[in-house]
C-alpha cells in the first residue's frame, strides 16, 4: 500500500453517501515542508498579490537559500492532493 493511499480517508454518510478526504495526507505534507504553523487563508492567491522580478533572489546568499527549497516536491504533493480531492488547489 502506498503512503498516499494509506493517508486517504473514506467516510460514509447517510445524507451525502460517501466522501474522500486527504486531511492526513495534507498534514504530512505540511510537516514534511515545515509549514505546520503557516497561516491558513481562504483564497491561496489574493487579487492584490503581484509577482515581480524584484522578489527573485539577487545575491549569492539568496540563491543558496532558494536551492534548499524542494519546489518540485512541494508542487508534486500539491498536485497529488489537487487531482484526488482538492480541485480548488488548481488555482495555486
Amino acid at each position: 500500500m502506498s503512503l498516499r493511499r494509506s493517508l486517504n480517508e473514506v467516510k460514509k454518510d447517510q445524507k451525502m453517501g460517501g466522501c474522500l478526504s486527504q486531511g492526513k495526507y495534507i498534514s504530512k505534507v505540511l510537516e514534511k515542508f515545515n509549514m505546520v504553523d503557516a497561516k491558513p487563508v481562504s483564497t491561496p492567491l489574493t487579487s492584490h498579490f503581484v509577482l515581480s522580478a524584484k522578489k527573485s533572489p539577487s545575491t549569492e546568499a539568496e540563491f543558496k537559500e532558494m536551492k534548499k527549497i524542494l519546489y518540485a516536491s512541494v508542487v508534486g504533493c500539491l498536485m497529488s492532493a489537487m487531482v484526488c480531492t482538492r480541485p480548488d488547489l488548481a488555482q495555486v
